[in-house]
């Protein structure tokens, strides 16, 4: 009996796996078809509105939906910029990015370094430059900038300590 339920076990969290992947592929599917004028906008933002409010629903699959969110727009938007589209479209994805950003301290550290390339995105007008790779290190530091004041200042912390801080969350 409970090698059989541990079997199940084993059977659903494979499923959860694959059906995840399977997510994952749809939604690159979908972005990707912003190249071609197949896909209108409001598509895109419907996709992001739904994704966001499942997000809220479940506590227990909200880092994947944020997930999803951040792929979603990492390869919509940079698209979407490309075709020099109503200014309108980019401030909507901006928004996007800001709720993103918003939602950055319930996440853990892979998700985080999703919402900081999408940051980064943003500060280059949705177009791609590579400054070579982000080490550990430069993560740390601007984690420790950010929260420094929300911390540090107010509690009192040294340097030192929010250091430690830091990487106790990463």
């Amino acid at each position: 009996m409970k090698k059989k339920k541990a079997a199940l076990k084993e059977d659903l969290e494979e499923m959860k796996v694959i059906k995840k992947w399977r997510s994952f592929g749809f939604l690159r599917f979908i972005s990707h078809l912003c190249k071609v004028p197949v896909l209108h906008f409001y598509t895109i933002q419907n996709c992001c509105n739904r994704l966001i409010k499942k997000s809220q629903e479940t506590d227990t699959d909200f880092v994947l939906f944020i997930e999803f969110i951040a792929i979603f727009i990492g390869i919509a938007g940079p698209q979407i910029a490309e075709k020099n589209e109503d200014p309108e479209y980019i401030s909507i994805i901006n928004k996007y990015v800001e709720f993103l950003e918003q939602q950055k301290s319930l996440l853990p550290p892979r998700i985080k370094c999703l919402i900081m390339d999408l940051s980064d995105l943003r500060k280059n007008e949705w177009k791609k430059i590579y400054n070579g790779p982000k080490n550990i290190e430069d993560k740390m530091d601007l984690l420790f900038e950010e929260n420094r004041t929300a911390y540090g200042e107010a509690n009192g912390l040294c340097r030192d300590q929010l250091k430690k801080f830091v990487e106790r969350i990463w």
